[in-house]
C-alpha cells in the first residue's frame, strides 16, 4: 500500500477549484467522457508520484503518495513536465492539457487562481511538439517553430515585450523563428534554432542570458554569444547548458555551486566549457545542479549536493560551496547504466532541500535519488537518498520529469501499476 496523506491546501486564496474540477468532482469520470476525446487505441499513459498539496497528481484527490498513481482524464501522452505545484501533458493530437495549482494563470486555460486535480486544457494551442515549464510559467514548441509562453511574467520571462503582469492564456515569443528546442529556466528561458544558434529572454541576472554582460531584462529574445553548433539546450534557476553537435557542453550564467562545471565559482557572462565532459547526448539542468546523459548510458552530475543530487553516496561533497557540499567539475552518478533519459527538479531557493534527480532505464523502469520529503522519488518511503533507487512498480516507462515536490512519468498503457486507495 502507498504511503498517502491528505494535501490541503496553504492558502485561503488558493481554496477553490476551478469549474471544470468541480464538475469533475461531481460527476467523477462520466464529465471527463464528454470533454476529452480519447484515442481509439491509446498506447500511453501518465504515472505520478509525491507532494499533491494542488491536485498535481493529477489523482482526483489531495492525496500525496509515495508511490506512482495513475492520472486521470488523459489521451495518448507523448511528454509530460512536472513544474511548481502543476503538471503538463503533450498530447499526441498537439494538444496541451494541464494540472495543478493554477497561479498566475499556470494552466493557461483563461483562470488564474485555485487549483484542479484533474486536466485541463491549455486554451488555444494546436500543432505543439515540445513543453517546458518551471515556477509558474511555461513554454510551447509548435510545428511551425514559433514559441507561445503562458503564466507568470517575472523578469519578462514571458518574452511577450510585456514589462510584468502574468498571462492565463498562451502568447507569442518575440522573437523566436524556426525553434527546434525549448527550456524554462526560473526567470529566464531559452530556444534552439534549427541554425544551431540560440536565443535566450527573461532576466539577465549574473549572466543567465549569455550577453557577454550582466542585463537587467530582455522582455524579448535576443541571441546567446557565440553558440553555432547546438543540439540541445537545458536552463537552472539563474544559468544555462547548451549541448553541442561534438557531444560536448557548455554553460553560462551563476555558478555559486559549481553548477556551471568549469572549475570555478565565478558567474560567467559568456558560454564556457563544462570540464571532463564528451560523448554527452542529453542535458537537464536543475535548481542548482546537473546532470549529462552519456552515449555510454552513464551519467555525470555537477553542482549542489544538499539533498544528494549529485547521487554519489553523501550530501558532503566531493567539494564544498559555501558550507553545502558540491562539485565544481562533473562526477559520475553511482551504480547507472543502459540509462535513457535524464531528469534533474528545479525548485525555489526556500524548497531546495527538496531537489529530485530521475534516470530512465532501457528496460522501463527508473531510478531515482536526491530530495524525497514528499515522497517524490518513488520508492514508498520519505527518506532522502544519496544514490539512485528503483521507482517502485514503475514498469514500462517511456519518458519522465522530476519536478521538486513530485514527479512524473509515461507508461505504455500495458505497463499500469494499479493506482492506489
Amino acid at each position: 500500500m502507498p504511503n498517502v496523506r491528505d494535501g490541503i491546501p496553504g492558502r485561503q486564496s488558493l481554496a477553490r477549484l476551478t469549474a471544470t474540477a468541480l464538475a469533475a468532482a461531481a460527476t467523477a469520470l462520466s464529465a471527463l467522457a464528454v470533454v476529452v476525446a480519447m484515442p481509439a487505441a491509446a498506447h500511453a499513459s501518465v504515472m505520478a508520484w509525491g507532494s499533491n498539496r494542488y491536485g498535481q497528481l493529477g489523482s482526483e484527490s489531495l492525496a500525496f503518495s509515495d508511490l506512482p498513481l495513475s492520472v486521470s482524464g488523459l489521451g495518448e501522452v507523448t511528454q509530460v513536465v512536472a513544474s511548481d505545484n502543476y503538471s503538463l501533458a503533450l498530447l499526441s493530437n498537439g494538444e496541451v492539457w494541464a494540472w495543478g495549482s493554477d497561479r498566475d494563470g499556470a494552466l493557461g486555460n483563461g483562470e488564474s487562481g485555485g487549483y484542479t486535480s484533474v486536466p485541463v486544457q491549455v486554451s488555444g494551442l494546436s500543432e505543439v511538439t515540445a513543453i517546458s515549464a518551471t515556477h509558474r510559467y511555461n513554454l510551447a514548441l509548435l510545428r511551425d517553430g514559433e514559441v507561445m509562453a503562458w503564466g507568470d511574467n517575472k523578469g519578462g520571462r514571458l518574452g511577450d515585450g510585456a514589462e510584468g503582469g502574468s498571462s492565463d492564456t498562451p502568447v507569442p515569443v518575440q522573437g523566436v523563428t524556426e525553434a527546434t528546442a525549448i527550456a524554462a529556466g526560473q526567470f529566464h528561458a531559452l530556444a534552439l534554432l534549427k541554425n544551431g544558434t540560440v536565443m535566450a529572454w527573461g532576466s539577465g541576472h549574473r549572466g543567465s542570458l549569455g550577453a557577454g554582460e550582466e542585463l537587467s531584462r530582455s522582455d524579448v529574445a535576443i541571441p546567446v554569444e557565440g553558440i553555432t553548433e547546438a543540439v540541445a539546450v537545458a536552463a537552472g534557476n539563474v544559468y544555462s547548458l547548451v549541448l553541442l553537435r561534438n557531444g560536448t557542453v557548455l554553460s553560462f550564467g551563476a555558478s555559486e555551486f559549481g553548477q556551471l562545471g568549469d572549475g570555478h565559482r565565478a558567474a560567467s557572462y559568456v558560454p564556457v566549457p563544462v570540464v571532463g565532459l564528451s560523448e554527452v547526448t542529453a542535458i537537464s539542468a536543475g535548481g542548482w545542479n546537473n546532470l549529462a546523459l552519456l552515449r555510454n548510458g552513464t551519467v555525470m552530475a555537477w553542482g549542489w549536493n544538499k539533498s544528494g543530487e549529485l547521487g554519489n553516496g553523501n550530501r558532503t561533497g566531493p567539494e564544498h560551496c559555501g558550507g553545502w557540499g558540491c562539485a565544481k567539475t562533473p562526477i559520475p552518478v553511482s551504480g547507472l547504466s543502459e540509462v535513457t533519459a535524464i531528469s534533474a527538479a528545479s525548485n525555489t531557493f526556500e524548497q531546495a532541500h527538496n531537489l529530485n534527480c530521475l534516470a530512465l532505464l532501457r528496460n522501463g523502469t527508473a531510478m531515482a535519488w536526491g530530495g524525497n520529503e514528499d515522497g517524490q522519488l518513488g520508492d514508498g518511503t520519505r527518506k532522502n537518498s544519496y544514490i539512485p533507487v528503483q521507482v517502485s512498480g514503475l514498469t514500462g516507462a517511456t519518458a519522465i520529469s522530476a519536478g521538486g515536490w513530485d514527479s512524473l512519468a509515461i507508461v505504455e498503457e500495458d505497463a499500469l501499476v494499479p493506482s492506489g486507495p
